[in-house]
Parts: C-alpha cells; structure tokens; sequence
C-alpha cells in the first residue's frame, strides 16, 4: 500500500486511531485476532509487525544484533531502530505480555511431564 501525498487533518488523524484503538480493544479471541491480523494487514505489514516483535523479543532475551540478524533476516539498522524503542511503555508493555506468555508455554509443558509420567 501507498501512503498518500494528501495528509489527514490531526482532527482526522485522532479519530481514525482512536477507532482503530477501540476496534483492537474490542477483538476478545486469538481467532478474531487472527482473522483480522490476515485480513487487514498485507504480508508485507504482517512480516514487518512479526519481524519487529521478534526483535523486540531477542534483545530483550539478550541476543546479539548477529544472532537476530541471521534468525529475521533484518538489518542493523532495523535492529538498531526497534531497540531505540525499547525504554518507551509500548515496548515494555509487549515485552511483559511476552515473558508471561512464554512463562505459560513452559510451565505447561513441565506440568504436562509431570503428569504423563505420573499416569
């Protein structure tokens, strides 16, 4: 997608993404998510959103800029952009619901040991 030449006013602007905000708020389930995640992004959107969750993701793990290169095939300066965000509270918001979830995945799958052994 093109962005146009022709700017909104702020006016428009602020109302536009409050209802993309409110639209957002409002998906309930990973599927809703999904659909809309496949729907309305391109694959290019959807690739660049991934990628920069993923950086996001390994610098907070303490990856090196090479590692994350080689794995999302990004580069430097990419990294470099993303990780100047890092401080902001989007980034720190992600970060958390990222560590609580892979937090999830692996309690899950220890418990789940437990219990197929136990059985």
């Amino acid at each position: 997608m093109q962005t146009s030449s022709k700017k909104l006013t702020k006016k428009q602007q602020q109302e536009i993404t409050q209802q993309f905000i409110t639209l957002l708020s409002d998906l309930r389930h990973p599927n809703e998510c999904q659909t809309f995640f496949e729907s309305f992004l391109t694959k290019t959107e959807q690739s660049v959103f991934a990628k920069r969750l993923g950086i996001i993701w390994m610098l907070d793990k303490g990856k090196s800029y090479e590692k994350i290169k080689k794995k999302l095939k990004v580069s430097s300066a990419t990294i470099s952009s993303v990780a100047g965000q890092m401080e902001t509270q989007g980034s720190k918001l992600i970060v958390g619901k990222l560590r609580v979830d892979d937090w999830a995945q692996r309690w899950t799958k220890k418990i789940m040991g437990f219990f197929h052994f136990k059985f």
